[in-house]
Order: structure tokens, then sequence, then C-alpha cells
């Protein structure tokens, strides 16, 4: 896992196989997310969405304060990090 800050001085812990501009997105996506909902299902919804929007069909995406996973996914496309105390995980599928 890489640990890093982010530019509002948030410590990220995060675990990818992308490290190109998705990743930003993804990041961006899940902050919005994080400060307009309250539900984790509504904020899973929403990075969804905004994911196959712009990258195509078939995202997932995790969210909660503990959980596990193990999944097949397509190269590249893994993402695992925290936006503060809530977890994050999305991650693209053929179907």
């Amino acid at each position: 896992m890489d640990s890093g800050g982010d530019s509002s001085g948030n410590k990220m812990i995060s675990d990818m196989d992308e490290h190109g501009t998705m990743r930003n997105d993804v990041v961006g996506f899940a902050k919005k997310a994080v400060d307009e909902f309250s539900s984790e299902w509504e904020i899973a919804k929403s990075v969804k969405e905004n994911l196959d929007k712009k990258y195509g069909p078939c995202w997932h995406c995790i969210v909660g304060q503990e959980f596990r996973i193990q999944c097949s996914h397509i190269a590249k496309t893994f993402m695992f990090f925290y936006v503060g105390k809530t977890a994050i995980c999305v991650y693209q599928t053929e179907y």
C-alpha cells in the first residue's frame, strides 16, 4: 500500500494498480460523493455511475469502514483508498 497525502493535507492510504489520470478522476468522484451524500450506498452509487459514464460499463464500487475484498478485474482498474475514515474500492470487470 502507498501512503501519501493530497493537496489538502489529508493522509491517503491506497492500493492501486492504476497510476494515470483515471486515479485522479476516481479520487475526485469519491471525495465529491462523500461530501454530497451521507449513506455508503449513495456514495457507492454516485462513484459507480460517474465511472460508467466516463470509462464505460461494468464498474463496481464498495464503500464502508471495514470490509475485505477478493475479486477478478480488468488490469489497471483496481483502486482501494480512504477518504477520511471511509474506505472505497473500485474496479472494472468485463461483464
